[in-house]
């Protein structure tokens, strides 16, 4: 068998060994995956999220893939440790600013970024409130993960542009969510390939009066080859 038929093989008992659906995919995407030395486990996992992608791309823009979490305050604070084919959460306790706060002291920037899933970080109102995080160096970004906030004040998080660059000026679009969100919804943002940035930024750009304001902001990424 050649390589290709031996990489679809592998991966296709591997489905069935798991009790999968076959992925509408390609050997390109599979290739791509196995690249980054992400186990098959983790290839199965990344995949069924793109497949998830396809189903909500009514709801979506390209890139953006929305789902309901379960459990979601039952998350572990150790999941900020969790890898990904070698990415980490590299937003984890990194400098967060906002463009404005409706209450700094008690909701922090930082809160958007502690891996906790029972606080937040809320904005003034205004008409494009943003959040901005820091990561400290370049990062080589997967994808972003956004956590909604509970009850009826979940619908406020809406046409949130996703973007990623570092200086100077070399920017870079992920995607964008249109929602609104709703209760316990978890936003996952894949960037384009070869994304590299220093600063990850969320930004409502719809509406007249709007705030942002997540429960917690996960940005998966891995050091650069250069480092």
């Amino acid at each position: 068998m050649d390589a290709d038929f031996n990489l679809r093989y592998n991966f296709e008992q591997h489905l069935e060994n798991s009790n999968e659906d076959p992925p509408e995919n390609d050997l390109e995407i599979l290739e791509s995956l196995f690249a980054e030395e992400m186990t098959l486990e983790e290839v199965t996992e990344e995949l069924k999220e793109r497949r998830h992608s396809l189903s909500t791309l009514k709801a979506t823009k390209w890139g953006v893939k929305t789902f309901q979490a379960i459990g979601l305050l039952s998350v572990s604070y150790a999941q900020k440790w969790c890898k990904h084919g070698g990415y980490t959460n590299v937003a984890y306790m990194k400098k967060v600013t906002l463009s404005s706060y409706h209450n700094k002291s008690s909701y922090p920037g930082s809160n958007a970024v502690n891996g906790k899933l029972n606080d937040v970080t809320v904005s003034d109102w205004e008409v494009s409130p943003w959040l901005r995080i820091d990561l400290g160096k370049n990062f080589k970004i997967l994808k972003i993960e956004v956590f909604a906030r509970g009850g009826d004040v979940a619908g406020r998080l809406h046409d949130v542009e996703f973007t990623v660059w570092s200086c100077p000026n070399r920017l870079h679009s992920c995607g964008r969510y249109i929602g609104p969100a709703k209760t316990g919804e978890r936003i996952v943002v894949f960037c384009p390939k070869n994304t590299v940035g220093e600063f990850v930024q969320l930004q409502i750009v719809e509406g007249e009066k709007n705030e942002i304001s997540p429960m917690e902001v996960r940005v998966w990424g891995k050091p650069t080859t250069k480092e």
